[in-house]
């Protein structure tokens, strides 16, 4: 499936969201308005089945009364002749059946109604809870499909690399001098130097890595932002997306986002240190993206948030 996914054409990708959600919307108005009416129609027939019942609860009635009739006209021929004393006997055997049909007869109409009520409700619910779910699907397909995913631009990756290279060189090649003129007269210059080699080959194997495996600069989604490796930031705790550049002298633009009062997040020991300086806890370096991404990214910041421009 991902493979003819990915096989479509690059217009039918780019679909405009609008339509997709009128497409969606109408479905699920379809699916809906399905449900409904099938719940009308089980409800329809808990009705045909009472109006049923009703007719037979007539015609026990009728019954009745004319049991009760016979019962009537056998009294009275008993007062006249004695010898058909055992009629009334019989004609109270013979409602018996009568008055007990009619008793479950009229209970019929009342459960009925129930079961139709209990029908149309069941129906409703089902429908409803089944309209949920294509809802949350639904939004989790069109979340996916929106999820824009930003990368560190290679070309910067590699030229920090020569520099991170060269200066590990340079701190090689000035510690090897340095041990063949014997200037490691003291304990202090050793471990110095040690630590600067150290901290250049760390810088220099962190870049490889990063060279090796790309790393996502940011993921937006319609729900907010993750830069880097920091926590994921929602768009409604976003006050201002102010665009400016880090300095003077480096002109490096970026997105500082500011955050509404009250808002608080876990943040990581880089953006506790830029929490006063030109950089926010969160920001997003266009500098270190490709033209292309930077203005893509500028794009979707101004339709999620109120945008800025601080750039003189």
């Amino acid at each position: 499936m991902r493979e003819k996914i990915k096989k479509l054409p690059a217009a039918a990708k780019a679909a405009p969201k609008k339509i997709v959600e009128r497409t969606l919307e109408a479905t699920l108005k379809t699916v809906e308005k399905a449900a409904e009416t099938e719940a009308q129609k089980a409800a329809r027939k808990a009705l045909k089945a009472t109006a049923k019942a009703r007719k037979a609860l007539k015609a026990m009635t009728k019954a009745k009364k004319a049991a009760r009739r016979a019962e009537a006209e056998a009294a009275a021929l008993n007062g006249a002749f004695p010898k058909t004393a055992n009629a009334a006997p019989a004609a109270d055997a013979a409602t018996a059946p009568a008055d007990t049909m009619s008793a479950r007869v009229k209970k019929l109409p009342v459960g009925a109604k129930a079961a139709a009520a209990g029908i149309r409700q069941a129906t409703t619910a089902a429908a409803k809870k089944a309209a949920r779910e294509i809802k949350q699907k639904l939004k989790q397909i069109l979340h996916s499909a929106e999820e824009e995913v930003f990368y560190y631009e290679r070309r910067q990756i590699i030229l920090l690399t020569v520099v991170y290279a060269a200066i590990a060189c340079l701190v090689w090649v000035l510690t090897r001098c340095m041990l063949c003129a014997g200037l490691f007269t003291s304990w202090a210059l050793v471990v110095f130097m040690t630590v600067v080699m150290a901290l250049s080959l760390a810088a220099l194997a962190s870049v490889v890595f990063v060279l090796i495996f790309p790393q996502k600069l940011a993921v937006v989604t319609n729900e907010g932002i993750k830069i880097d490796h920091n926590a994921f930031l929602k768009w409604s705790d976003v006050a201002l997306a102010e665009e400016k550049y880090t300095g003077w002298l480096t002109r490096r633009p970026i997105i500082a986002l500011h955050l509404v009062p009250g808002a608080e997040y876990r943040l990581t020991f880089m953006q506790h240190l830029c929490r006063h300086n030109v950089f926010t806890p969160f920001s997003i370096p266009l500098y270190a993206m490709v033209p292309e991404d930077a203005a893509k990214i500028r794009t979707l910041v101004k339709r999620y948030a109120e945008y800025k421009d601080s750039r003189d």
